[in-house]
């Protein structure tokens, strides 16, 4: 259950931006699209790939005085809990006498998800309507969310598009997997098999066709897959269109020499001693899903 967020943009796409039609550079393409993708996130202060895991809050119960006329105020600032990217819960619990036993679990009726439309969500808000608790319990890490986590495409829980190939393994620890059809699957994409993500490293046209992965990524877990269906993770066109930007300056500095600028029939002038992402285009693309850190964990 490794995490590794891997490429926003898949390695065909990427070549076919720096006309490279041979096998040679392959790996080190890959690995420029996997640093750059990493730098995306840096940049922007959240991650886009889905991770399945349980993170930890502080409870804030009983750290501001009630006073009769602030009673509705304080209730509502007690019942809300920022969290950061959540695509998906799959449960929350909290620690109430802090022993490191998370007693209480929480119904899906005992709280919402704020934004209420849209994703990902940043708040989760306890429902005052109808749950059974009306503010999050006090102390040091006594709150226990285990979730989907990430910006994903900003659209969807599940940032996901069939791919129209389905993938066949025979157990839990084999790197190389069946693919009904390989040129369905681009080599970069994280994948959906199942319950089990998986990073494609190859793709090959064999007999049978098939693709070299890294099993069980970002949470998911390893299994045996008999002709399951593939879906492909998506993030937004302009953070792909970051990273293979971004990239693409990247891979022509070898060219440049001393020179600060080289062209390109398919992508113009492009400025290459700079840092990654000082490009105007490329920060352009990457302000709006930049998170301010404004009540934001």
């Amino acid at each position: 259950m490794a995490t590794y967020g891997g490429t926003y943009a898949d390695l065909g796409e990427f070549k076919g931006r720096l006309e490279i039609t041979d096998a040679v550079d392959d790996t080190m393409l890959l690995h420029l699209l996997e640093a750059v993708s990493r730098v995306v996130d840096r940049y922007c202060r959240r991650h886009f790939y889905v991770m399945t895991e349980a993170r930890y809050y502080d409870g804030d119960a009983g750290v501001m005085q009630v006073m009769d006329r602030y009673t509705e105020r304080v209730s509502e600032y007690l019942s809300r809990l920022w969290v950061g990217d959540l695509l998906a819960v799959t449960s929350i619990q909290m620690d109430g006498d802090q022993d490191a036993v998370y007693e209480d679990t929480l119904a899906a009726t005992d709280y919402i998800l704020w934004p209420y439309v849209g994703y990902p969500k940043v708040r989760v808000d306890l429902d005052l309507r109808q749950g059974d608790y009306s503010y999050w319990c006090r102390g040091q890490k006594a709150i226990e969310i285990t979730a989907d986590w990430g910006y994903g495409d900003g659209m969807a829980a599940a940032p996901v598009v069939a791919s129209g190939a389905t993938v066949t393994v025979a157990d839990a620890l084999a790197t190389t997997v069946t693919v009904s059809d390989y040129s369905l699957l681009q080599v970069g994409q994280t994948i959906l098999v199942g319950t089990e993500r998986m990073y494609v490293r190859t793709v090959t046209d064999a007999t049978p066709d098939v693709a070299t992965v890294y099993r069980g990524v970002n949470g998911s877990t390893a299994a045996a897959q008999d002709a399951k269906a593939a879906s492909v993770y998506q993030v937004p066109d302009a953070v792909r269109e970051a990273v293979l930007i971004g990239g693409a300056k990247l891979w022509k500095r070898k060219d440049t020499a001393f020179a600060t600028v080289v062209s390109s029939p398919e992508l113009g002038q492009i400025e290459v001693m700079r840092g990654v992402l000082r490009v105007v285009d490329v920060v352009g693309l990457l302000d709006p899903y930049r998170r301010r850190l404004v009540g934001v964990v």
